[in-house]
């Protein structure tokens, strides 16, 4: 499969990147609702699982008004969280930059698209995270229910357990 050839790939240190939404990508911003991200669940995750979580999504942007500055066209709250981790500015993060006229283009495949296709594979984090939990891997450390909890910003890591049927 061919890459599209007004796409381009660059990788940045997060300490030079100048990074902002897009203007177009407010009123979506405004229209979105998150969790608060104040508390972070950064005594969880090694150097390495940072670095590997930050380079498995990038960032869809175009070229802002400066070379080392982009607009960000797409509401990236897991960026935004990992961004905060004490050594995030010594890793580094993938850009996929379009040119300027296909911004639009950027905010209806990473805002509209993808969230809508990933709800039809994964309807409930819930029972997946269950599953995934009790599934048997032989030599494989896996996170414990108490950090998936934390990292999800659920109450307790019971909330992850297979509730029992009545009847």
């Amino acid at each position: 499969m061919e890459r599209s050839p007004t796409l381009a790939r660059r990788t940045t240190e997060l300490k030079n990147l100048q990074l902002d939404y897009h203007p177009q990508l407010h009123p979506l911003l405004e229209a979105s609702e998150y969790r608060d991200l104040a508390e972070s669940p950064f005594n969880d995750l090694s150097r390495d699982e940072l670095a590997l979580l930050l380079a498995r999504a990038p960032l869809i942007v175009t070229q802002g008004n400066t070379p080392s500055h982009y607009w960000l066209l797409e509401i990236a709250p897991l960026f935004y969280l990992l961004h905060q981790h004490p050594i995030a500015a010594s890793l580094t993060v993938d850009l996929l930059i379009l040119p300027k006229d296909k911004a639009e283009l950027g905010i209806r495949c990473a805002n509209f698209y993808a969230p809508a296709l990933t709800a039809r594979a994964h309807p409930s984090f819930r029972q997946t995270m269950i599953s995934r939990l009790n599934a048997e891997l032989v030599d494989f450390s896996r996170p414990t229910r108490a950090q998936i909890a934390r990292m999800a910003g659920l109450a307790s890591a019971s909330s992850l357990t297979e509730r029992k049927k009545k009847g």
